[in-house]
């Protein structure tokens, strides 16, 4: 029974790991995008 729960636990924290890490890349990039974006526009206006 022990074996079991401690499996159990295992694959819910593997799980909580894999399901929530894409989400955090997801957003990384988008504010690595926009601060990318917002680099470009002040270059292009001439205070980067």
């Amino acid at each position: 029974m022990l074996e079991l729960t401690l499996l159990l636990a295992a694959g819910a924290v593997i799980a909580f790991i894999f399901f929530t890490r894409p989400a955090k890349t997801r957003r990384d990039k988008t504010a690595d995008a926009a601060a990318e974006a917002v680099r470009r526009k002040l270059e292009r206006e001439g205070r980067g």
